[in-house]
């Protein structure tokens, strides 16, 4: 006969007493076993710190500038202030140069498409391994289970897929720019459809991440931790990047 149990998180590393519900529940029926403790190390801390930092840097980069100038209506009224600030003749020379999302659109794409700088995957997967989790999943390219080394990081309870870091990033630094939402999320099921290299589906709920942390530490992120991002995580209901922790392999410690 097999018995399951839900363990708390403070029996880990424990002996308990099971003793099964009974009306006069006795010694003679009880068992003794021991709790397992997972030894591994919360990897996702240390990814959750170089993504904060990408973030901060990026939103204050000349690159993010450019799209700012061309995305940004808020950037557009200071360029048209500045233009009616001017005497009539000044106004005559030189118009405000409007707004052009096709130009910020061209700029960004060259920064969030595959293998570009602001596509965190490959450096997640290559510079942080050694924080990573051995995890077995389903691939939906492969159509078959495999096991991956390096592309999981734990934090408490959960396991986190590489994909998750680079999409709060997107997310954040898109809505700094001056992107809308909308934009964003539509771009963001284009790349998916065109790379299809990764184990799992694109999960938007990512992307949501990046634009509650936007609106809550503003366009330049100076205030942003990476336990704020950890934080965010824990409460997000993510389809695909976020997998229960299971201990497949107690050498990734």
């Amino acid at each position: 006969m097999s018995l399951k149990l839900k363990i708390k998180e403070e029996w880990a590393g424990k002996q308990i007493v099971v003793m099964p519900y009974l009306q006069k529940p006795t010694e003679s029926v009880s068992a003794k076993t021991k709790v397992g403790k997972c030894d591994h190390i919360d990897g996702a801390r240390n990814v959750a710190l170089y993504i904060e930092q990408e973030i901060k840097k990026n939103t204050q980069s000349n690159i993010a500038g450019s799209i700012r100038y061309y995305a940004s209506y808020e950037e557009y009224e200071k360029r048209f202030k500045e233009w009616k600030s001017r005497n009539i003749l000044g106004q005559l020379l030189s118009q405000p140069e409007p707004q052009n999302l096709l130009k910020a659109r061209i700029l960004w794409t060259e920064r969030v498409f595959k293998n570009r700088p602001w596509d965190h995957k490959p450096i997640i997967r290559d510079n942080f391994k050694e924080f990573a989790i051995e995890r077995r999943e389903y691939s939906n390219v492969s159509k078959k289970y495999v096991t991956y080394k390096s592309y999981f990081h734990k934090y408490g309870e959960y396991d986190y897929f590489y994909d998750v870091w680079s999409n709060i990033h997107y997310g954040y630094v898109g809505l700094s720019v001056g992107f809308s939402e909308d934009t964003l999320l539509d771009g963001a099921d284009l790349a998916q459809i065109i790379d299809s290299s990764g184990g799992n589906s694109k999960d938007t709920e990512d992307d949501k991440i990046g634009f509650s942390l936007y609106y809550k530490y503003g366009k330049y992120a100076e205030k942003l931790t990476a336990q704020d991002i950890l934080d965010a995580l824990e409460i997000a209901p993510l389809k695909e990047s976020k997998k229960k922790h299971k201990c497949y392999n107690n050498e990734n410690k």
